[in-house]
């Protein structure tokens, strides 16, 4: 399997964020390289765990992206454009962040281990209560779909919105007063300043 790395135009037939070599320098850098499987030694061995974690992360029901996609056409959900992170850094249009690429990296490391990125779950797993006997089982009634993995999540955090947090695509900024035809500002208060 041939990667189709992005590379900040929006490809259509992009399958990771990531090269191999990239992938390669970063487990080396961590120390994990050398406890990859031997099964899992060339870069045509690794490729179908790198596209395999680019399709975690693509997965947008998981993980709610800050900002727009840069193309409608693209495969991945990165580029994109309009994206301030969590602390209000602006992101350029058209990159893929750091750690977009770190999260891959480490999705793939884990799938590369024997971890199963995207396991089925039953209503989402959130158990509320339990009985053995007679068996019954509560789930939650907002029990996640989707099950997160804490060490590529915590990389994610900053680009994505949390559950309290508004999906609004654009917020209205303005600078100047608003003339509304026909309102004569009768509601307002009296000043009682003076």
């Amino acid at each position: 399997m041939a990667l189709v790395v992005e590379d900040g135009t929006g490809k259509s037939d992009a399958n990771s964020f990531v090269t191999d070599a990239e992938f390669v320098s970063w487990a080396k850098a961590r120390g994990r390289y050398d406890t990859l499987p031997s099964s899992i030694d060339s870069g045509g061995a690794r490729a179908p765990y790198l596209v395999l974690a680019a399709d975690y992360l693509a997965n947008e029901k998981r993980f709610r992206w800050r900002g727009i996609r840069k193309t409608a056409a693209q495969a991945l959900p990165w580029p994109r454009v309009g994206v301030a992170d969590r602390d209000g850094l602006v992101w350029p249009d058209g990159t893929v962040p750091w750690r977009v690429k770190q999260g891959q990296c480490e999705a793939a490391y884990l799938s590369m281990t024997g971890s199963e990125l995207q396991p089925s779950l039953d209503r989402g797993g959130r158990v509320v209560s339990e009985s053995v006997g007679p068996i019954s089982t509560t789930y939650a009634p907002d029990a996640p779909t989707e099950t997160e993995i804490p060490s590529v999540v915590g990389i994610l955090e900053p680009l994505l919105y949390t559950s309290t947090q508004s999906r609004l695509r654009a917020q209205p900024y303005i600078t100047d007063e608003v003339i509304v035809p026909g309102y004569d500002g009768s509601y307002l208060p009296e000043d009682v300043s003076s």
